[in-house]
Parts: structure tokens; C-alpha cells; sequence
């Protein structure tokens, strides 16, 4: 018993190091850790964009006050530009952030081709327990992806899924990597090599979050969303009852 104990110990703390640096991210194959690369490289801001030709979208005196405004009311929806079919043109994501707890609603995301009206993908996350959604705007060297992330837990029984990918020519996704994982929380607790399981794929999902923006996400139905101002970094903590077996 003593040994596992150890080894537990030993397993988490390497899972709290490595999911606390931010300059690692899955490449490809889920073993090899290896990106640097920054998550802003590849996605530019509606104010970036029009920077290069007529200047930012916010006057200075409105970006100085811009921490004492509510984000709100600088733009809704919220626009970023990525290159999200790996072409060398980017792609409109529009950002509609409503977080009204009276209709369940919490943000939608449009997905559109370039400068075009053709929607391409939509998205949307809600409050209640069951609308519980993420997705993320995850870069490395080879371009940006979109990335859908859902941890979702009913009445003990686990269902996490995430998936990276990017369009191709006619608009369907090509999926960089998915995964998924069904569990039991009380096996969890009693199974230990199924709780390493777990925690070496909450690391994975960790190693793309570190290098990805919150577009939209409200899991534990609470909306957080990036803005041009506070490009956010999220990472995922499993509840407290699952990170740790009885006994050990």
C-alpha cells in the first residue's frame, strides 16, 4: 500500500507541474510535448486587423478606462480573425456573448469563410448543466484550430471529449486529434490505475489549453470569454472527489 501511496504522490505532482507550464502542448502524437509555440502567433483581434490599415478600433482614452468599463459594451459580438482553413486567408469568428440565466443562454459563435457571409460552423455554449461547452482558439507552428473541450459529469458517471481541428477546402473539418473518455467517479476512487487513466488524459487536455484562447466556455455554468483586451488562458481542474483514489 505504502508504494502506491509514493507513486500517487509522485504521479501528482508531475501532473500539477506539467499542467502549470504554459510553453508545452501536445504536437500531433498525444505523447509528444513538445510545442512552443506562442497561442497569439496565428489568431489576430478585429482591432489588430484594422490596425494595419485605419488604425485601432479603440481610441486611446477608451483603451486606458478599458479595465473600469464592463467588456461588454466595447463590442458585441466579439470578432477575431484565424486562419482556420490553413490557406494563408483569414477566417471571421464572431462572438456573441449573451449570458442571460433567464433564457439559458450563455455565448454562440459563428465561424464564417474569410470576409464572407457563408457560415461554416456554429457553436454555442449554455448555463444550464446540460449546454455545459468550451471551445478554444488553439495554435501551434503549423497554424490555428479550433478546439471543442466538454467535461461532462451526470449523476456520477464521467463523459469528457475534446477535439482540435481545422477546415478544409469545402469546409468540412480535418481533425488534428479527439479523444474521449467515459468513467465512473466511484471506480475512480477505489480503481488506481484507472485514476492514472484519468489523470494522464486531463494532462493532455491540459498540454492544448495552455495554448489556447477561451473563445466561449461555460462549464460549472459560468460564462468566461476572451476579449480584445484580456486574451484568457484556461485550465482544467478536476473536481476534488476525483483527484485523489481512497486509501492511497
Amino acid at each position: 500500500m505504502k508504494k502506491y501511496t509514493l507513486l500517487g504522490i509522485v504521479l501528482l505532482t508531475v501532473f500539477a507541474i506539467l499542467s502549470a507550464c504554459s510553453t508545452l502542448a501536445v504536437k500531433g502524437d498525444k505523447n509528444s510535448i513538445t510545442d512552443t509555440t506562442n497561442p497569439t502567433d496565428n489568431i489576430t483581434s478585429l482591432s489588430q486587423r484594422e490596425s494595419n490599415t485605419a488604425g485601432s478600433i479603440l481610441t486611446e482614452t477608451e483603451q486606458n478606462d478599458s479595465q473600469k468599463v464592463n467588456q461588454d459594451e466595447f463590442e458585441n459580438p466579439i470578432i477575431w480573425w484565424a486562419d482556420l482553413h490553413h490557406n494563408g486567408t483569414e477566417d471571421k469568428i464572431a462572438v456573441e456573448i449573451i449570458n442571460n440565466y433567464a433564457t439559458s443562454e450563455g455565448a454562440k459563435v459563428s465561424i464564417y469563410k474569410s470576409d464572407t457571409d457563408l457560415l461554416i460552423h456554429s457553436f454555442s455554449a449554455d448555463l444550464p448543466h446540460a449546454g455545459w461547452n468550451g471551445l478554444y482558439l488553439y495554435s501551434n507552428e503549423s497554424g490555428a484550430y479550433l478546439m471543442n473541450w466538454t467535461p461532462g459529469m451526470w449523476q456520477g458517471r464521467g463523459s469528457y471529449f475534446y477535439e482540435v481541428f481545422y477546415f478544409d477546402e469545402n469546409d468540412e473539418k480535418i481533425f488534428f486529434y479527439s479523444s474521449s473518455l467515459e468513467f465512473d467517479s466511484d471506480d475512480l476512487r477505489v480503481k488506481y490505475e484507472g485514476w492514472v487513466e484519468f489523470i494522464k488524459y486531463t494532462h493532455i487536455v491540459n498540454s492544448y489549453l495552455v495554448l489556447s484562447w477561451v473563445i466561449a466556455d461555460t462549464d460549472g455554468g459560468t460564462l468566461i470569454y476572451s476579449t480584445h483586451d484580456n486574451q484568457m488562458v484556461n485550465h482544467f481542474y478536476p473536481p476534488a472527489h476525483l483527484f485523489f483514489p481512497e486509501g492511497y
